[in-house]
């Protein structure tokens, strides 16, 4: 494909864009069943279901251009997905690896974000607006799965992960056990409570 107008960016843009959803239903199932937080799982669930509605909508959008959705691998959505498989295989402490898994999600919604925006600032400027409401619903549900995941991240995850306890060499039913380092704010408002 060459890209010689605007008509062919978007085109390119939401091929990729078809890829990379296509490319994320296949890995869902298997982060919600890594996950042990069952909010997190529910929210993997169902924005999987979305996904499916998400992908039929970029076929309609290429539909109305005259193009199919057949394109190459999205290669950035598949970094980020190694990536995050790449994590959670170490295993580890099940709420550092649910604050994994919710990290790798938060990352894909960050590249479908910006991937429908700029999809539909092409469509605007080629005054497409069927396209532009079709991608323009879709931005809405992933916008609100970001602030989903993010809430469970702020009220769940994070909390639960931040006070995972390190075991360093044998155990000693009297001694103090080691955590993972505070946050910047709890060392700050410690620090600021000192003087």
């Amino acid at each position: 494909m060459t890209l010689d107008t605007l008509h062919d960016l978007l085109v390119s843009q939401l091929r990729d864009l078809h890829a990379a959803e296509r490319q994320v239903l296949l890995i869902w199932p298997q982060l919600a069943q890594e996950a042990t937080s069952p909010a997190l799982r529910l929210a993997i669930a169902d924005h999987r279901q979305e996904t499916t509605l998400q992908v039929a909508r970029l076929v309609e959008a290429l539909d109305l251009l005259g193009e199919g959705p057949d394109g190459p691998r999205s290669r950035g959505m598949e970094g980020l997905l190694v990536e995050t498989l790449t994590l959670i295989s170490a295993k580890g402490h099940a709420a550092v690896v649910d604050a994994a898994i919710l990290a790798g999600c938060l990352q894909v919604e960050g590249y479908e974000l910006v991937g429908y925006g700029t999809a539909i600032e092409l469509a605007d400027t080629l005054g497409l607006d069927q396209v532009v409401d079709l991608l323009s619903r879709t931005l809405v549900e992933e916008d609100a799965a970001r602030r989903r995941l993010e809430m469970i991240a702020r009220t769940e995850i994070h909390p639960a992960a931040g006070a995972a306890v390190v075991q360093v060499g044998p155990v000693d039913d009297g001694a103090i056990p080691i955590t993972s380092a505070p946050s910047r704010r709890r060392a700050r408002r410690a620090s600021n409570q000192g003087t």
